[in-house]
């Protein structure tokens, strides 16, 4: 009876972890050696998880780093770079990541799922002879290309504005 008792109880503890997760507060992580610790400020991570008496010694993260969130995480994320119809429009510090911008003359032809962030820039069309922009391009809209008589020359720069 004893037996079987421990048993449910130790089933119901499995159950238990594995539906409400970690036995550690929000502000803890649970170290490799099973102990919860306290969880680094935005900014820093985890230099040596706690133990005993010793409270878990967090880091700033490196020039080129960062961690926006308070984690138990050992290294910081790398920092975003603008390349490619992109400029920093805000740097890289370490709680938080570059903020990238569409350049003129680019348009974002594919947005992270939040909707914050460009993916994938493109340059606008450029027409050729015979050819004229029908509007101007935007930083989200590519300008479209319209044709004209074969042997007029109504060609005009690609443009965008903000």
């Amino acid at each position: 009876m004893k037996s079987a008792f421990l048993t449910r109880l130790y089933i119901f503890d499995i159950c238990a972890a594995l539906t409400y997760g970690s036995k550690c507060g929000q502000t803890e992580y649970l170290s490799a050696a099973g102990v919860c610790c306290a969880i680094c400020a935005i900014g820093s991570v985890v230099l040596k998880d706690c133990h005993g008496d010793y409270s878990t010694t967090c880091k700033p993260c490196s020039k080129g780093t960062f961690m926006n969130v308070p984690s138990g995480f050992n290294s910081c994320f790398q920092c975003k770079v603008c390349e490619n119809g992109l400029y920093i429009s805000e740097d890289c510090t370490t709680m938080k990541d570059t903020v990238c911008e569409v350049l003129d003359g680019y348009y974002c032809m594919n947005y992270s799922d939040d909707k914050r962030h460009c993916l994938l820039v493109m340059k606008h069309s450029e027409c050729k002879p015979g050819e004229r922009i029908q509007t101007r391009g935007c930083r989200t809209l590519n300008s479209p290309v319209e044709e004209t008589h074969p042997h007029t020359s109504q060609c005009a720069p690609s443009t965008s504005h903000l």
